[in-house]
């Protein structure tokens, strides 16, 4: 296992983060990598998922690995969200004069806490230009910033049998892709609408496997009962290794 900012990101670890942060007003102290680790989190997830999906697109192993992708998915995107509304705020009242520390932000947030400075600064004497209290206006100096390193550009493929083909299996990434557009207000919100999926009741008919669901394992053996999302249960009823057990009137 890698030491220091390099530790890779568990599934937990994502849960813990956004639990932190949605329950205290203030921006929580978070790791300095915590962007790319989330990134990596989901890369590893997705990969997870595809390798269930080419062995048995059927199997409970495979949507529970699904199921669990697309939690941590929303829940990246959810604490980027909630700690953006906290950026924001703590700029608009470091603008107003009130002190600021900035130890807490990652180096992504650093620069996105300094943009939104720069334009509440500049908002706030407008009034002042306006009236000519102010007859200049004082720019920052600029920093040299690190000049990226320039990536070639992809070849152009010269005839059609040169264009590549990309098959996603039967669920592409359209679900995770439409979701950015999402303010963070709304992906908060929207998170709060979802947050637990339908879950049904079933009767276990043989011993099964432990496998991964959006929440936790499963370790279940013949005739125990098990609540878990509806997708799941109904993928192992289709199987006859579960029944739905449905509630007495």
């Amino acid at each position: 296992m890698q030491a220091g900012p390099y530790k890779p990101m568990k599934f937990e670890d994502l849960t813990e983060v956004y639990r932190e942060e949605k329950s205290k007003n203030l921006l929580s102290d978070v790791r300095s990598d915590l962007y790319p680790a989330m990134s990596s989190l989901l890369v590893s997830l997705r990969a997870e998922y595809d390798r269930f999906l080419s062995k048995d697109p059927d199997s409970i192993m495979c949507e529970g690995a699904n199921q669990r992708r697309k939690k941590a998915n929303r829940l990246a995107r959810e604490i980027v969200s909630l700690r953006m509304l906290k950026i924001s705020s703590m700029a608009l009242r470091a603008a107003s004069g009130a002190q600021s520390v900035t130890d807490v932000l990652t180096p992504e947030e650093k620069a996105y806490y300094a943009e939104i400075l720069a334009a509440s600064n500049a908002h706030m004497s407008s009034i002042d230009r306006m009236t000519g209290q102010v007859k200049y206006e004082i720019r920052p100096i600029d920093v040299p910033r690190e000049t990226p390193p320039v990536t070639k550009a992809p070849e152009q493929p010269q005839t059609l049998k040169d264009v590549p083909v990309f098959d996603d299996g039967p669920e592409d990434f359209c679900d995770e892709e439409e979701e950015v557009i999402l303010s963070p207000r709304e992906a908060v919100r929207e998170e709060e609408e979802h947050e637990e999926p339908d879950r049904v009741l079933i009767r276990i008919l043989e011993d099964l496997p432990v496998f991964a669901g959006p929440d936790r394992d499963y370790d279940l053996k013949r005739e125990d009962l098990a609540t878990m999302p509806k997708s799941m249960a109904e993928a192992l009823i289709s199987r006859n290794r579960a029944v739905l057990v449905r509630p007495s009137p």
